[in-house]
């Protein structure tokens, strides 16, 4: 009987049958779990690194030979400036157990971008995890200037001058990279780009500019975004304007706190303005004129940029004549405005607001429970000539009402008088009053003054616990947060406000609000309810600012991160 040979086929599946199962038999190393983590211990699950950490995983493995190899490998797969590629690579062999694996940072840090840890054994691949590296840097002071060194920051600029944004970098490496970026804003909302510059900075102060083209900005809106990192962290909006001269008035001094109307026979005339989006150069004059003869008293020109302007004009050694004047202001020739004022015999000299009615206590506002004492010092105003008081509501909680609460009338003769504006019942409203003074029906005075609130935020906490029973700052993702304000010596018409703002949140800009909430009350407890959007806050820092009446009182910090 003759016998049958086997396939070639049958003979090479049995040969790689064979191998295959000496292999299973005896590889049996395995990885049991990796974890990207803080520190050295591994008990805290790293959501991110920054620039200058080291670099932690805690790999467990189990039923490893002396020759099997484990190792690790970092890798950049998306930076900020660096292209992708390995970063650092830790192998350790025959180990088994729970082995950790670190890398220091390099000197200039690690580049800013997103990373992927692999795990091999024995030049397998086995897992891979996916982390960031983040920076800390930030923005902090940022205000729009005219000049570098100028401490009061602008909203608008004129169409030649020169745009300076000035910005405190805080919490940055040596090499951090801060960008501005100008873009014009049109009417419908789109923006282009109108130019940019980059430096690297540590912490300090960085002053950029973009000076203006050969035929000058063009009139409307603008921003300046300050990216660091990469990350937007300020947001500025302003204005190109023409020059503009804006609330000119007589004043009785050259510091033009109040304005008047009305003039002694020796008495200095001020005019006061306020020039706006003005280059350096604007040229401004003011002419002064006798209404009745027509004759004009004098011509004051200067140049300047903008800021306060005040003209002064001092009276004829034999004083000025009684009667109608004019002083009338041109911007770069063009006549703009013209405020009209008289000269009287009578005058009215000080006025002030005081807390009591013997007027030693001078004020500039009042609490909702004070009564309001206007003293008027009165120059050669003979008894049957009145003064007058008009008080006025201007604003009630932030709103233009102009209503007129009291009218009040006084005689002459005498050397000072005093109006009182009493609490009747309930308190004032809080808000923006207002109180002119007439002479014989001429405004002579007008002086502005805010009533504030007695509230006082006693208290305040955050809890995930609508009852309140407990106090915390640490929240996960799908709890509601509740902010718990306690108001004492409040009247009902009291407005407390709960602003919930991001601090440190992957995605948002610094300062972005994202709600409001608000509650009108007298004393007592308020809550307020914020649920996380979309069933779940984005992981981070944020703060609840509340205030009263629209005034900073206090602010609560918290931080959502996800259960352990």
């Amino acid at each position: 009987m003759r016998k049958m040979p086997w396939p070639i086929w049958m003979v090479v599946a049995l040969l790689i049958a064979a191998s295959l199962a000496c292999s299973v038999e005896t590889s049996r190393a395995h990885i049991e779990d990796v974890r990207v983590s803080e520190d050295a211990n591994g008990d805290t699950p790293a959501e991110f690194y920054t620039a200058d950490d080291t670099f932690y995983a805690l790999v467990t493995v189990a039923d490893l030979e002396d020759a099997d190899v484990t190792r690790t490998v970092w890798s950049l797969v998306q930076g900020l400036e660096a292209a992708p590629g390995e970063q650092a690579e830790v192998e350790i062999k025959g180990e088994t157990g729970d082995l950790l694996f670190e890398a220091a940072p390099p000197d200039a840090g690690w580049p800013i971008g997103q990373y992927r840890l692999d795990v091999y054994l024995n030049d397998d691949r086995q897992e891979s995890r996916e982390f960031e590296v983040r920076s800390l840097a930030t923005a902090g002071a940022t205000s729009l200037v005219r000049q570098p060194d100028d401490p009061q920051g602008v909203l608008a600029y004129a169409p030649t001058d020169t745009f300076y944004l000035r910005t405190q970098i805080e919490r940055a490496t040596p090499n951090t990279l801060v960008q501005v970026v100008w873009v014009t804003v049109g009417d419908n909302g789109e923006t282009r780009t109108l130019g940019d510059e980059t430096r690297r900075s540590g912490d300090g102060t960085l002053v950029f500019e973009l000076p203006p083209p050969d035929d000058g900005w063009s009139l409307g809106t603008y921003r300046a975004e300050v990216l660091v990192n990469g990350i937007s962290k300020k947001d500025l909006r302003f204005e190109v304007r023409e020059p503009e001269l804006r609330f000119p008035r007589m004043t009785a001094t050259r510091a033009g706190r109040s304005s008047v109307s009305s003039y002694s026979t020796s008495d200095t005339f001020y005019v006061t303005a306020d020039l706006g989006s003005a280059p350096a150069g604007t040229e401004l004059r003011v002419t002064w004129t006798a209404l009745e003869s027509g004759a004009v008293l004098d011509t004051d020109t200067r140049t300047s940029g903008s800021g306060a302007q005040v003209f002064a004009l001092e009276p004829p050694a034999d004083g000025w004549d009684v009667g109608q004047y004019a002083v009338t202001w041109f911007l770069n020739g063009e006549e703009v405005e013209t405020v009209a004022f008289a000269v009287s015999l009578a005058d009215v000299g000080a006025v002030g607001l005081f807390a009591a009615r013997d007027a030693d206590d001078p004020v500039e506002g009042y609490e909702q429970t004070d009564a309001f004492y206007c003293a008027v010092v009165l120059d050669s105003v003979p008894p049957q000539m009145t003064v007058r008081a008009v008080w006025t509501l201007l604003e009630r909680q932030g709103e233009p009402v102009n209503e007129i609460l009291a009218e009040q009338e006084q005689s002459g003769g005498v050397e000072q008088v005093v109006f009182e504006l009493p609490v009747q019942g309930e308190p004032h409203p809080w808000g923006l009053y207002q109180v002119e003074i007439f002479l014989e029906g001429d405004p002579v005075e007008t002086l502005t003054f805010p009533v504030t609130s007695t509230a006082q935020l006693n208290t305040s906490f955050l809890s995930t616990d609508p009852t309140g029973q407990d106090s915390t700052a640490l929240f996960a993702p799908e709890q509601t947060v509740y902010a718990f304000a306690e108001l004492v010596d409040a009247p009902p018409d009291t407005v407390i406000t709960a602003t919930l703002l991001v601090n440190e949140v992957e995605g948002l800009a610094e300062g972005t609000v994202l709600e409001t909430r608000e509650q009108q009350m007298g004393s007592g407890t308020a809550v307020f309810e914020f649920p996380p959007e979309d069933n779940a806050w984005a992981l981070g820092k944020y703060i609840i600012d509340l205030a009263i009446n629209g005034e900073p009182a206090q602010t609560r910090r918290f931080t959502v991160r996800a259960e352990e």
